[in-house]
C-alpha cells in the first residue's frame, strides 16, 4: 500500500533474493490507496483526548472503539 510522506513500493532491489517473478507479482499488487498524512499514532491520542476521528476512520469501526471504550486516556488516580 501507498503511504503518504514515503515513495510507491518498490522491491526490485530484492528481485536478486525473491525472483523476477515473485517481484512482478509484487509490484501489481500494490494496492493505490488515497493519501492522507496521518498516523495511527495520532489517531489513539485523538481518541483518547475525546477528539472527533470520523475523518481518518470508517464509522464502524469508530462505533466497535466506542462500544468497547478502547484508546481511552488512563484516569488519574487520586491519592487519598
Amino acid at each position: 500500500m501507498y503511504r503518504a510522506g514515503f515513495d510507491k513500493p518498490d522491491f526490485t532491489g530484492y528481485e536478486e533474493h525473491w525472483g523476477r517473478g515473485r517481484i512482478e507479482k509484487l509490484q501489481r499488487n500494490i494496492i493505490p490507496t488515497p493519501l492522507i498524512d496521518i498516523n495511527s499514532t495520532d489517531i489513539r491520542k485523538g481518541l483518547a483526548a475525546g477528539q472527533d476521528v470520523a475523518q481518518v476512520l470508517h464509522p464502524s469501526v469508530v462505533s466497535y472503539i466506542h462500544r468497547h471504550g478502547l484508546y481511552k486516556a488512563n484516569p488519574t488516580k487520586s491519592s487519598d
